[in-house]
This record gives structure tokens, C-alpha cells and sequence, in this order.
């Protein structure tokens, strides 16, 4: 058991490098993180500046080994848009996620469960049949899509829920101008 335990604790970390190094390696592929800071009229002296005070002038594993020492100490730099630390703009984000992690989680038990021991005592009748609809479409239909669906009956149509989120019935617990926080 243990070495299945220290086998699953190695895959962990092998997934994780080899997702962060294709961030890395797409991060520098896609395009000059220099050309959106700066402004189209920017001169090649500001340009070769920001790329020093970032170290983009370096070599590739150099800025390599700089983006894994400043992930193991959680330092996830500037935005390049906003021009705020991503840690902070995520620590104010991680709240509401876990809330609606939290509540999704909350609303999928409370159907799940006893649709689950309805099934199970009826097998094979009509609520059996709807347990496994609801299990196969939860599975296979796209969540952004039946995310929209679930706005569109439970905010638009039966107007149970404010279109707007939190922010339409004034519960925004942080003030961020940049994303219009009240």
C-alpha cells in the first residue's frame, strides 16, 4: 500500500512539472510578452529594456530554471494586463470559486443521493431510467453549455436567480476596479 501511495505521489509531480513546463515552453512560443506590455510606438530601447528587467534576454534554461524556483516559492509575477501580482488577483478570486465549488457540490448531493437510493430500490422502473439519463448527459454534456441552460431557465426564465451574479443582489465581498467590483 505504501509503495502504491508513493507511486501515485510521484505521477502527481511528474503531471505537474510536465504541465508547467508546457506552460513554459507555449508561454514562449505563442508570441513577445514585450510587444503587449508596451505600446505600439514603444523604440527598441524600451523594448530591449523590459526584456532585460524581465530576463527574457537570457537563455531559454536559464529563464527555465527562474519560472520553476519562482513556482516553488508561489510567485506567479505581474499580470501583464492589469499590471497586479497574480497571486493576489487570484487569492481574491479563490473565495467566490470555492463558494461555487461548494454549492454546486451541495446541489449535486442533494440529487444525486436520493435519486441514487430511489434507483436503487426501484431497479429497473422509470426512476431507475431517469437516475441513468441524468448520470449519462451529467457525464457527457458540455458543462459550459448546460452552465448557459441552467442561467437561462433558473435567471431569465423563472427569474429565481439574478442574471447579473452576486454583484445584481450587492454581495461582492472585495473592491477591484480593474474587474468592476462594486
Amino acid at each position: 500500500m505504501q509503495r502504491y501511495i508513493l507511486f501515485r505521489i510521484l505521477q502527481g509531480i511528474l503531471t505537474i512539472w510536465v504541465v508547467v513546463s508546457v506552460v513554459f515552453i507555449l508561454g514562449r512560443t505563442t508570441g513577445d510578452p514585450v510587444e503587449l506590455m508596451l505600446a505600439l510606438e514603444a523604440t527598441d530601447e524600451q523594448r530591449i529594456q523590459v526584456r532585460e528587467s524581465l530576463g527574457l534576454d537570457r537563455p531559454l534554461i536559464v529563464q527555465y530554471g527562474i519560472y520553476m524556483a519562482r513556482l516553488a516559492r508561489f510567485d506567479f509575477g505581474k499580470s501583464l494586463i492589469s499590471k497586479i501580482q497574480v497571486g493576489s488577483l487570484l487569492g481574491k478570486r479563490l473565495t467566490k470559486s470555492l463558494e461555487l465549488a461548494g454549492f454546486s457540490m451541495l446541489v449535486a448531493l442533494t440529487l444525486a443521493f436520493p435519486l441514487g437510493i430511489m434507483a436503487a430500490v426501484r431497479r429497473g422502473s422509470g426512476v431507475d431510467m431517469l437516475a441513468r439519463l441524468v448520470a449519462v448527459l451529467g457525464q457527457s454534456l458540455p458543462h459550459f453549455w448546460v452552465g448557459l441552460m441552467l442561467m437561462e431557465i433558473f435567471a431569465v426564465r423563472l427569474r429565481w436567480l439574478p442574471v447579473g451574479g452576486l454583484k445584481a443582489l450587492g454581495l461582492m465581498y472585495y473592491q477591484d476596479s480593474q474587474w468592476g467590483g462594486s
